[in-house]
């Protein structure tokens, strides 16, 4: 993956909507609709799961509340790919706020799985877990 994102913040090549102490909304430079902001952190992480600072983490939540209730109108879609099975491309975490509306043609509809048993996937919830607090 390569760290396109990162670059433009380094570099200061992008176009600003707010900033915080520790993130950056911008406008997307490939947007899919009008308005398409990308929320981030300002420093190099990778994956959500990677920013283990609680400081930085509550940061990128009050930024992310904030381009939601200002500069949003009432309907949108939120995306992160966190990882490259789930499409992430730029190994920058970041949170694409996409406004909508009923003419857009954009398709997020996600299939559903009634094959999947939750409970034996609950169980592996919680084996996973236990592993990790080991």
């Amino acid at each position: 993956m390569n760290n396109e994102l990162y670059e433009f913040i380094k570099n200061k090549d992008y176009h600003l909507i707010r900033e915080s102490i520790y993130s950056i909304a911008i406008l997307d430079k490939r947007p899919a609709t009008k308005g398409h902001i990308l929320v981030m952190p300002k420093m190099p992480i990778e994956t959500f799961g990677d920013i283990d600072n609680k400081v930085v983490r509550g940061d990128l939540m009050a930024l992310m509340h904030k381009v939601a209730t200002k500069d949003m109108d009432k309907d949108y879609t939120i995306v992160c790919h966190n990882g490259e099975s789930a499409g992430q491309t730029d190994s920058q975490v970041h949170f694409h706020f996409i406004p909508r509306d009923d003419k857009d043609n954009l398709n997020f509809d996600l299939p559903h799985d009634t094959s999947i048993n939750v409970v034996e996937v609950l169980e592996d919830i919680k084996v996973k877990r236990a592993e990790k607090l080991k």
